[in-house]
């Protein structure tokens, strides 16, 4: 399955193999030689196979359908996995992407005849990030994890002293 945005020029596929998980590719497109695509990134969208593909027009969502009736979007720079949905019973058949405001929807149907529309809300396309709490909190585990490390470790009375100073400071 191949999507192509419109701009920046990116060629979005689809890869499997029998049995296993599905990947997503993208890949760019070089000026002169449209028939030679190089893989930028590629992905696992999905332990099951991609039934179907879809890019937004510009290459910052991409969405698999699978053969297990998944759906995964994906960010289209990164391919960083953002959401998994399960709409459907049966293999994903059609997406389609549709811009509503400030978010957008998912068209998608299946093998077993129905179809879905799926709501994304903005705040489910940005990328997901550390928050500074989480951030702050792994910090202060790994500092308190070499320290206490340090105090523990046979060493001079010297360097020991140090550290307990340190630390009373």
């Amino acid at each position: 399955r191949i999507a192509q945005s419109a701009r920046p020029p990116l060629l979005f596929g689809a890869l499997n193999h029998t049995g296993g998980p599905g990947w997503v590719a993208r890949c760019s497109l070089p000026s002169g030689e449209p028939h030679k695509a190089r893989v930028l990134r590629y992905a696992r969208a999905s332990r099951s196979p991609v039934t179907a593909l879809e890019v937004s027009a510009d290459g910052v969502v991409v969405v698999a359908g699978t053969s297990e009736g998944e759906i995964v979007v994906m960010q289209g720079p990164t391919l960083q996995r953002l959401l998994q949905l399960q709409p459907h019973s049966l293999f994903v058949t059609t997406l389609r992407l549709c811009s509503m405001g400030a978010g957008c929807s998912i068209l998608s149907c299946s093998g077993a005849n129905d179809c879905q529309v799926t709501e994304l809300p903005a705040a489910a396309l940005r990328r997901r990030r550390l928050s500074t709490s989480v951030v702050l909190a792994v910090v202060v585990l790994l500092l308190a994890a070499l320290v206490r490390l340090l105090l523990h470790a046979p060493q001079d009375g010297a360097a020991v002293e140090a550290v307990e100073g340190a630390l009373s400071a």
